[in-house]
């Protein structure tokens, strides 16, 4: 892993990084990695073109849920 140091940092964001750190039980460094992680995390575009990508790779559904449904519900 590659370690990198951030200069600088304005106190009351630390203060602020540090108190959020606590309420979720991780240390400061913890914190700032989970923050690293959710921040580069898909937009809603590349969320969306990775669901049409992985649709068009399932092969197409013959079945239909209604009829199935209906057949239980009929036979209760």
């Amino acid at each position: 892993m590659t370690d990198f140091l951030i200069r600088d940092i304005d106190p009351e964001l630390l203060g602020k990084l540090r108190q959020r750190a606590e309420r979720n039980s991780r240390s400061l460094q913890a914190e700032i990695k989970q923050t690293l992680k959710q921040s580069v995390r898909l937009n809603r575009e590349e969320s969306l073109a990775l669901l049409d990508r992985i649709r068009s790779e399932l092969p197409p559904s013959t079945s239909d849920s209604t009829v199935l449904i209906r057949e239980f519900r009929d036979s209760r």
